[in-house]
């Protein structure tokens, strides 16, 4: 049995004004909190995950076979890799 009970100890009162957050969509907004997270924890780890997460590659990805996508695959894929972009989930 897994116990999944937990006790809030601090009370945070976090406000948001999204005229000061660039690119204020729900995505990539966590950093700009950073402040409220060490009210409630202290955890290296989680502060670090908060400020940002980097996945680091042991090696350069690369593809070797190029899809069979249709014009309208390909549109599509290319929206959402730019939208992605945009959020600052991901850099060229």
């Amino acid at each position: 049995m897994v116990n999944t009970s937990f006790t809030v100890q601090k009370e945070v009162s976090v406000t948001s004004n999204s005229e000061l957050i660039p690119n204020a969509s729900l995505a990539g907004r966590l950093p700009y909190f950073i402040t409220a997270w060490e009210k409630v924890t202290q955890d290296r780890e989680i502060l670090s995950i908060v400020k940002g997460y980097e996945i680091l590659f042991v090696s350069l990805t690369s593809q070797e076979k190029i899809p069979n996508l249709s014009k309208e695959q390909f549109s599509l894929l290319e929206q959402k890799g730019l939208e992605t972009l945009e959020k600052g989930a991901i850099q060229k």
